[in-house]
């Protein structure tokens, strides 16, 4: 942001504390109604439309408004995906594993945590813009796989 847009530290801590308010938001009032209003599986789908959008806007940002905008719809992505995702996992198995089930998910998801970073930042630097891109074949690639293994996006209806 800073090379790019050619911004302060002043103007980049800013935005920084604008995306966390976005992550406090969307967490705690978006995500959650959303999941209410049309369910777990349907709020995860639209999480992934909000993040690839959002991918999508990072490519073209332009501005510091553009920015903000492509972040929030990445950020609403990233708010609604995370928490359906552990309510599905945790909806498929029976109640004694789900403790098991929330373990091993919090187990990858550190794992990824540390990984993801640096990955992307190694894409990044051989792809620049075109990253997005990449990351988005990276959301799509699991739904695409359960698609054509099963000929439908859902695994089951519960």
């Amino acid at each position: 942001m800073k090379d790019y847009l050619k911004l302060g530290p002043a103007k980049v801590g800013t935005l920084f504390l604008l995306f966390g308010t976005y992550l406090i938001f969307n967490q705690s009032i978006v995500a959650p109604k959303l999941a209410k209003r049309i369910g777990n599986l349907n709020t995860f789908y639209l999480g992934q439309v909000f993040f690839v959008i959002g991918l999508i806007g990072l490519t073209f940002v332009q501005s510091v408004f553009h920015l903000a905008l492509a972040v929030y719809f990445t950020n609403l992505g990233f708010s609604t995906v995370f928490p359906t995702f552990k309510s599905l996992i945790t909806d498929v198995v029976s109640k004694t594993k789900q403790g098991e089930i929330t373990g091993i998910d919090e187990s990858v998801m550190a794992g990824a945590s540390a990984i993801a970073p640096i990955l992307a930042s190694v894409i990044y630097q051989w792809t620049g813009q075109l990253s997005y891109a990449i990351f988005i074949i990276f959301i799509l690639f699991p739904h695409l796989f359960i698609l054509f293994k099963t000929g439908k996006l859902k695994l089951s209806e519960k």
